[in-house]
Formats: structure tokens, C-alpha cells, sequence
């Protein structure tokens, strides 16, 4: 999984961390047998869980290793609610990247190349096999279960969690759930299509967006037929809901680039 392109790149991880994220809580040791709860008392309260917020910031450093290429960048995140999400990526305090996702297309400018990416939203998707709409990446960059507790799942106590299993062809999506805290605890995607898997897993968790905890460490592992693939790390820092510019504008001397 080589990418030539250093936007391409981030895009790609922008949309793998936001299809693949779920607000989480940190594993621990059970000391007693927790009480059993229904399926329908366990997804009411990850829908009470929910983040609501019409802006959302923050920053993240962001780590991608994939044995050939070791990428290593900060980001500023801004998102407002159905309208969009931008990101500036910097590397050594030096601007690389500036992207605008809105619900139907993609923008991105290359600082380095001096090019641009102009795409619509599901093409992308389509040319690196996310299938992630906008609505669901907003959601899960708020770390919002993505359960559709309106279609047809799975629900059983194994072990020491719950495991809630959903069959979206071509996607099979399962999460565990923390039977003391009611919480995702780690997330399984597998794309029977093109045989991508990614799991992840949560750490660090504090006090963020309407006083709900909020992970700010995240880990994820990118599998292909059991082959991994790539490792990414993110670590978020400086959230807040207030409202802020997102400037974008593609200078006219940039070259467009597929």
C-alpha cells in the first residue's frame, strides 16, 4: 500500500480513521460478573452516548507506517455540521496540505508539488474501496457508534463483552462492548469485497465534547487476507465546538493531478 502522493496519502487516512473510529472506552480488568443487559438497553444507551455538535476542532498528530513508507504529520481539523470538514497538514511547522471534504466532492492542494486534487466524494471512495458516506465520517470523527440499530443485527454476551454484529454486504461490522461502562471497546471492519479488515483499538480517554469522554489516542491496523498492511496512530489534542474560518482557496499557477 504505496502512496506517490502525499495528499492522496492523507486523504486516505482521513477516511480509514473516520470510517473505522467509534468513541471507545478503555479496557480493564472485570472483578465481578457484570449484569446482563438487552440488546435494546445496550444500543439506548450508546444512542445517549451520542456526540451532538454543530462545530467541532481539533488537532491530531498522526503517525502511518506501512514497512516501506514511516509518515509522520500534525493536523488541524474543522468541522461544521453537513456542510464540510478541513484539514491543514503540517510538517515541521511547514503547511504541506490543505483539504475540504463536503458531502459530494473532494478538494486537496499539495504545497510540495504545487498541484490539486478536485474529486467527487464517491469517486474517491470508489478508486480506494472506502465505503464511507459524509454523514457517517461526521459521525465518527465525533466517536458516535455506527450501529443502525433500524436494520438487522446480531447481539450476544461472550466472554467478558458484548458483541454486536451487523451485516451492511459487502461490509460485516462488529463491535464490542464494555459491559460495565456500556461502551465500545474495539471495532472490527471487514470489507468482503475487497478483502480489506481494519481494527481498532482506543486509549486515553478524558473528558471532551458535552463533558462525555472522548479518546484521545487511537490505534489502527490495516489487514488485507490476514496480511497486515499498516499501522496508524493518532493522538488528538486541543478539542473544542467553537466556530471557525476554514479558508480554502486553490492558487491558479497549482496543476490538477487524478
Amino acid at each position: 500500500m504505496i502512496f506517490r502522493h502525499p495528499v492522496t496519502l492523507l486523504l486516505f487516512l482521513l477516511l480509514v480513521i473516520g470510517t473505522f473510529s467509534c468513541g471507545t472506552a478503555k479496557k480493564g480488568a472485570v472483578a465481578e460478573v457484570p449484569k446482563l443487559r438487552s440488546a435494546d438497553y445496550v444500543l439506548r444507551h450508546l444512542r445517549e452516548q451520542k456526540v451532538e455538535a454543530a462545530d467541532f476542532n481539533a488537532r491530531a498528530r498522526i503517525k502511518y507506517d506501512d514497512g516501506d513508507q514511516r509518515v509522520s504529520f500534525v493536523a488541524q481539523l474543522r468541522m461544521k455540521e453537513s456542510n464540510y470538514i478541513w484539514i491543514s497538514a503540517s510538517f515541521l511547522s511547514y503547511e504541506v496540505a490543505r483539504i475540504l471534504i463536503r458531502p459530494d466532492s473532494i478538494f486537496a492542494i499539495n504545497r510540495w508539488e504545487k498541484s490539486y486534487v478536485a474529486e467527487s466524494y464517491d469517486n474517491f471512495n470508489q478508486s480506494y474501496e472506502i465505503p464511507a458516506s459524509y454523514h457517517q465520517l461526521e459521525q465518527l470523527l465525533l466517536g458516535n457508534s455506527i450501529i443502525d440499530d433500524k436494520r438487522p443485527f446480531e447481539f450476544q454476551f461472550s466472554k467478558d463483552h458484548y458483541l454486536i454484529s451487523q451485516d451492511l454486504s459487502p461490509i460485516i461490522l462488529s463491535e464490542q462492548i464494555n459491559p460495565e461502562r456500556l461502551r465500545t471497546d474495539l471495532v472490527e471492519v471487514t470489507d468482503q469485497q475487497s478483502r480489506y479488515q481494519v481494527s481498532a483499538s482506543y486509549d486515553d480517554f478524558r473528558s471532551g465534547i458535552q463533558s462525555r469522554d472522548f479518546s484521545y489516542f487511537r490505534q489502527y491496523i490495516i489487514k488485507k487476507d490476514d496480511t497486515h498492511l499498516a499501522s496508524i496512530q493518532l493522538n488528538f489534542s486541543d478539542i473544542d465546538t467553537e466556530k471557525k474560518k476554514a479558508p480554502f482557496e486553490i492558487p491558479k499557477h497549482y496543476e490538477r493531478t487524478d
